[in-house]
């Protein structure tokens, strides 16, 4: 049986100031573990190793300086500054069994409290921004790994896969802010956070971090058809609401699996990893500015076709098509993809000298060994590596807008032991 207790107190500087209530924090941690194949008698042979864990922590973060001091910024102050605490909970177990395997699964459980946000609303001409601490957010989701080792005389194999899956989901933004001056009760309602032109993040009760929409979606007619007019013209109509945005799903993955291999024989070894992300969208403005200039070869097959099928069997001009949902991001749906993607993710190839051929150089081992990375990726669409983003915030990955291709790594080299 194990048992770890831990506690810590942080004075950070962001607390101080005339308006800061709590001037530290205290975060504590537990963890307990057993072992049950050391304490249960007559454990099965097979099952060699049996370990059960479970473990809550409580951490601080601080935030930006000023918040508390309004005569060193242009944001209203915070009067009640908050550390962001973030509260986990997992537990787990861990076994080896059957000689060559082990096996590894973790459930975890966090929210994440007091989150300072921008709430987008002025409170007045004194100040540009409004702050509030009232985020919360909850990810949880499982870790999984089985690995496999065994050696058959001078050929040895191992093998290890890996699974992932986390969901976030906003519990609470906070309802209303109030105007530090006047006193002014206004609701907060949906956030926007940013994105690329009519892309927009919007964190939303009940959504996730990842959730991106639309603002903008073609004119449609009385029975939800795309509109059209005399002149064969289709149109978009922006929207104002973001009760009204179109959702296009989540940047996200819904699950991570990758899955390692290395062989040796003699002196040879030889390794591959595959890697796949399971879910999440990506959305290509690259792939709409070439279909606006009709040089994409989907415009180009849509011209051979003699127009575009829409309402399900009329027939628009291509040209006419394009630089309507492709001029700029107009409508970003239409180019909005599944992310899920199977990658070749490395390639190695080695060879170790036989010791007694370097003894006289004084050299105990010698390996040349050939490495490739990014070798080969699989997705449902011709746009860019959904694992590239052009966008430097962590809110934004997902977004393709001229990104270069992600490399493809070579290296040799030699290892020398002496």
């Amino acid at each position: 049986y194990y048992l770890t207790v831990t506690g810590r107190n942080d004075w950070p500087s962001q607390l101080a100031g005339p308006n800061s209530v709590n001037s530290s924090f205290f975060y504590p941690s537990v963890g307990a573990s057993v072992v049950l194949s050391e304490i249960i008698p007559n454990m099965p042979k097979n099952l060699s190793y049996v370990k059960l864990r479970a473990s809550y922590a409580s951490v601080g973060l601080a935030f930006s300086r000023f918040y508390a001091n309004p005569n060193l910024s242009s944001q209203s102050p915070l009067y009640d500054l908050k550390p962001e605490r973030t509260k986990s909970f997992e537990v787990g177990l861990t076994m080896r069994f059957l000689r060559h395997f082990n096996f590894d699964i973790s459930y975890y459980n966090t929210r994440t409290i007091n989150q300072t946000f921008n709430t987008g609303i002025p409170a007045s001409s004194m100040y540009s921004k409004v702050y509030k601490q009232d985020g919360d957010v909850r990810n949880r989701g499982f870790e999984m790994s089985l690995g496999y080792k065994n050696t058959w005389n001078r050929f040895s194999w191992d093998s290890n896969f890996t699974a992932s899956v986390n969901r976030n989901k906003i519990m609470k933004l906070g309802k209303e802010v109030i105007d530090p001056n006047t006193g002014k009760v206004t609701p907060i309602g949906d956030l926007n956070v940013g994105g690329m032109g009519n892309v927009r993040f919007i964190l939303r009760e009940g959504g996730s971090l990842g959730d991106i929409y639309s603002r903008a979606d073609l004119r449609r007619d009385s029975n939800g058809d795309i509109y059209q007019d005399m002149d064969g013209n289709i149109f978009v109509d922006n929207k104002t609401q973001t009760k009204d945005f179109i959702k296009l799903g989540s940047v996200f993955p819904d699950a991570n699996l990758a899955w390692r291999n290395d062989f040796r024989w003699r002196n040879f070894n030889f390794g591959f990893l595959l890697t796949a992300r399971l879910g999440g969208v990506v959305y290509s403005r690259t792939q709409a500015v070439m279909d606006y200039y009709g040089v994409s070869a989907s415009s180009a097959d849509a011209r051979d076709a003699g127009g575009i099928v829409i309402n399900g069997n009329d027939l628009i001009d291509a040209q006419k098509w394009y630089q309507t949902v492709a001029n700029g991001d107009t409508t970003p749906q239409y180019y909005t993809y599944s992310a899920t993607n199977f990658r070749l993710q490395e390639l190695s190839l080695g060879y170790t000298l036989p010791s007694r051929s370097l003894r006289k150089a004084g050299i105990s081992q010698m390996r040349v060994y050939v490495s490739a990375d990014n070798i080969w990726t699989l997705t449902g669409y011709s746009g860019p590596d959904p694992e590239v983003s052009t966008r430097n915030s962590v809110l934004t990955p997902g977004f393709d807008w001229s990104a270069y291709p992600r490399a493809f790594g070579f290296t040799a080299g030699v290892n020398l032991t002496f």
